[in-house]
């Protein structure tokens, strides 16, 4: 389907976000120090682990004294960003309002002086629970600093924006990319500016029989050696605002290195994290291509793809703690 929107459409969105800024607050926590929790809406809920999703093999590590300055992430912007995502509704991969949430996020990179391209990705037919699913198209966003060398080594950090068809998606995974564009904001900001590469995915979520995962599989098979080469590695930012400790999954060997040097980072910046191993998340398209690649997040929570997964479910200090631990793998 065609992705283009209107001026007007987009401006809506964009004041929409800025508005909610304006009226939210929120504190950075300091590293290591008990705080009360900041929800973005009035409660933080309680309810038990979901059954749908796998609990992650625990293999805690607690926070170290940190030996690295770690950014303060801008919270009340990441709330703005996760009500601006739901607000726009569910955000099925080939829907307008994918559409719609594809063009904010776009406009949001430019205005962090990032050069975005966009890939256009095929999507089969398929189903989710009663919902039959069209073919069509969604779309990628793959964005980088002007200053990034063709040659020069990168990390690429990924979050998927797409929900499945009954869900707003906060956690899953408006909080995501609530993250990333933080990263990319610090990223911008910074004086010796990171070597890396943002990509906001389309198509992530499962249409059965036909598999999921789609945009990344889709920007994976175009990188060659050479371009493989150029990657230290790649990590997913997905559902990362729920609990206190984030889970830091790989899902093949190859990864286990890296996963290992995330772990150490998370160490060193005073973030809670669990070891573990999972296929449910982008990452893996990029170990399909022998790229080591973790997911940073995916805690069950009850209010997983359904109608439930709204900005009250979430933690902001856990989505902070996901940039700071992020950062410290980019530099």
């Amino acid at each position: 389907m065609s992705l283009r929107r209107s001026t007007s459409a987009l401006a809506a969105t964009l004041a929409l976000a800025i508005g909610t800024s304006c009226a939210d607050s929120a504190t950075q926590p300091s590293p290591g120090r008990p705080t009360t929790p900041t929800p973005i809406d009035e409660t933080v809920s309680s309810a038990p682990p979901s059954p749908r999703t796998p609990m992650p093999s625990p293999v805690t590590r607690r926070p170290t004294p940190s030996a690295l300055t770690p950014p303060t992430a801008d919270l009340v912007a990441m709330a703005a960003t996760i009500k601006a995502l739901t607000r726009i509704g569910p955000r099925e991969a080939t829907s307008t309002a994918y559409a719609t949430a594809a063009d904010y996020t776009e406009a949001r990179l430019r205005a962090l002086g990032y050069q975005v391209r966009r890939q256009s990705v095929p999507v089969p037919a398929g189903t989710w629970q009663s919902f039959r699913l069209r073919a069509g198209t969604t779309t990628n966003l793959v964005a980088a600093l002007p200053t990034l060398s063709s040659t020069q080594p990168r990390l690429l950090v990924g979050a998927h924006l797409d929900t499945v068809p009954d869900s707003p998606g906060a956690n899953d995974n408006a909080s995501g990319v609530a993250a990333l564009l933080e990263l990319a904001r610090l990223a911008a900001a910074s004086r010796s500016q990171p070597a890396i590469v943002f990509i906001v995915f389309g198509g992530e979520e499962p249409r059965r029989p036909r598999g999921s995962h789609f945009g990344s599989k889709a920007y994976a098979a175009t990188l060659d050696d050479t371009a493989r080469r150029t990657y230290r590695g790649m990590i997913s930012l997905d559902a990362v605002g729920t609990g206190s400790i984030l889970p830091v999954c790989r899902g093949r060997r190859l990864s286990d290195r890296f996963s290992a040097a995330v772990v150490r980072r998370a160490k060193e910046v005073a973030v809670s994290v669990t070891e573990c191993t999972s296929r449910a998340s982008d990452h893996l398209s990029f170990e399909d291509v022998d790229l080591p690649a973790v997911v940073i997040g995916g805690r069950p929570y009850s209010q997983y793809h359904t109608i439930r997964d709204r900005p009250s479910v979430l933690r902001l200090e856990t989505i902070a703690a996901a940039v700071r631990l992020t950062w410290a793998v980019m530099r």
